[in-house]
């Protein structure tokens, strides 16, 4: 028998632009956020889409180490981020951290060995959600978060340049 895992949790648009989500601060439905492993990241291992309030979960996933990335929906742009999901155990703060063309990537987010997970995050409820197939709390990481501002250009994150060639 080898222990299952699950790794997840929301987008949502900071408002505030302070790289938390406060309060008020709604998720974003419809986000499509890839899973890939630390060894080979340009190969999408798993696919899912943001819903019932931004969230979104992998199952039945290995003890290993894992990026995810989110395909930002048109018009929005990454936040302020809060670092790495393994050393920052906090939900709801940012954790999109690297760009791979307009996409967010996360730090590498270690699952396991053991029963080693951050525990008593009941966002949402119930925690596990074994019913859709969430491992147990303590072998599910709910940390990783993405947060998104509305933008027309770039976010303060992203880099953008423009070529001009001089004919003459």
């Amino acid at each position: 028998f080898v222990d299952a895992y699950s790794l997840g949790n929301r987008v949502w648009f900071d408002s505030d632009k302070n790289g938390e989500r406060n309060g008020a601060e709604t998720g974003i439905d419809g986000v499509t956020v890839n899973l890939y492993n630390e060894n080979d990241p340009t190969t999408i291992i798993m696919t899912a889409t943001t819903s019932g309030g931004g969230f979104y979960r992998f199952d039945n996933l290995s003890a290993d180490t894992y990026i995810v990335e989110v395909v930002p929906p048109a018009g929005y742009a990454s936040t302020v981020d809060a670092g790495d999901p393994d050393t920052d155990l906090d939900d709801d703060d940012d954790n999109g951290v690297n760009f791979v063309g307009s996409n967010v990537r996360s730090q590498p987010v270690t699952l396991g060995p053991g029963n080693v997970e951050p525990t008593g995050d009941n966002n949402p409820t119930p925690n596990p959600d074994a019913v859709n197939g969430e491992a147990p709390d303590n072998r599910s990481n709910r940390t990783v978060d993405f947060g998104f501002i509305t933008s027309v250009a770039t976010s303060e994150k992203q880099l953008t340049a423009t070529i001009m060639m001089d004919t003459d």
